[in-house]
Parts: C-alpha cells; sequence; structure tokens
C-alpha cells in the first residue's frame, strides 16, 4: 500500500511541475477589441472630417481576420478594397505599405508579380499595429490620397500605440 501512496504522490508532484513549467512559458501579448478598433476608426474618421473629406478603414487583428469596417458616407467605392489591401500588406510585412511599395518599386516586375499574387498593395495607408516589439495588428485606409490616407492609419493606430512606442512619420 505504501508504495502506491509514493507511487501517486509521484505522479501529483510531477502534473504540479509540469503544468507549472508550461505556465511559465506562456506569453501573454495585448489583443486588439472591437472597442479598441472603434475608437480607432474613429481617429481615422476625426482626421478625415477635419479635412473634410472622406474614408474607408479596416482594422485587422493580429491573424489577419478583420475585427472592424467603416466606410464613410460618400466614400469612394474603389478606397473599400484599396484601404483592405493596405491593412493586410501592412500585417504581414510588419511594416507601412508605404515602406512596402519601396520594395516593389525595387523589385520590378517580380515586385509586381509578389503584390498580385499576394493580395499586398504597396501605397501609402496600411499601418502595422506593435505594441511592446509585437505585432498585434493592423490599420487600412483608403480614399484621400497616399499621404493624407498613411496620416489617417497612423493617426488610427496611435489610439493603442503608446506614445513612447510609435514610430517616427
Amino acid at each position: 500500500m505504501s508504495n502506491r501512496i509514493l507511487i501517486s504522490f509521484g505522479i501529483v508532484a510531477a502534473l504540479f511541475m509540469t503544468s507549472a513549467v508550461s505556465a511559465q512559458e506562456l506569453d501573454t501579448r495585448r489583443a486588439l477589441t472591437l472597442d479598441a478598433a472603434k475608437a480607432m476608426a474613429a481617429a481615422c474618421i476625426e482626421y478625415a472630417e477635419a479635412r473634410e473629406r472622406t474614408i474607408n478603414v479596416w482594422i485587422y487583428d493580429v491573424t489577419g481576420n478583420p475585427i472592424y469596417f467603416h466606410r464613410m458616407d460618400g466614400a469612394a467605392i474603389v478606397g473599400m478594397e484599396t484601404s483592405r489591401r493596405k491593412g493586410i500588406t501592412a500585417l504581414k510585412s510588419g511594416a507601412t505599405s508605404g515602406e512596402v511599395d519601396v520594395f516593389f518599386e525595387d523589385a520590378g516586375i517580380a515586385g509586381g508579380l509578389i503584390a498580385i499574387q499576394s493580395d499586398w498593395m504597396g501605397n501609402p495607408g496600411g499601418v502595422p499595429v506593435i505594441v511592446d516589439g509585437h505585432l498585434i495588428g493592423s490599420v487600412g485606409a483608403g480614399g484621400m490620397g497616399q499621404q493624407p490616407d498613411h496620416e489617417c492609419a497612423s493617426a488610427a493606430a496611435n489610439v493603442v500605440i503608446p506614445p513612447d512606442q510609435r514610430p517616427a512619420d
């Protein structure tokens, strides 16, 4: 009987040690919520309204799934697609879609083929959301022109990116 008890205690101790090791190896990361995505989109919309313009804005989580989309009344229909692709580009590359545009230009024909095959878009307006060194999502904005789209997406991303972690534009 005493051997069974010792074996039982040994098994229980091993289970506790295994669960303690597993818990120590887990990484806790920030994640975008629906409320955060709505606030981000609102910042982009506010940016557009202040300039009497319209915008389409997509907010993605780290898995590439859209959390939120908003198309302002009167925003260009084509901007729905371009903003979607800019957000995907920023997410998959971890860089702004404008930075990816430079890569596409330097790559010549191969860059164009990569863009077509990957669903990426190398125009400014896509911004990755990086917090504490981790990519947690992205923003894609389209409809106002390249530089304003980038600034709008940056305003959205900066809703959740701490000031000391924001990239210099």
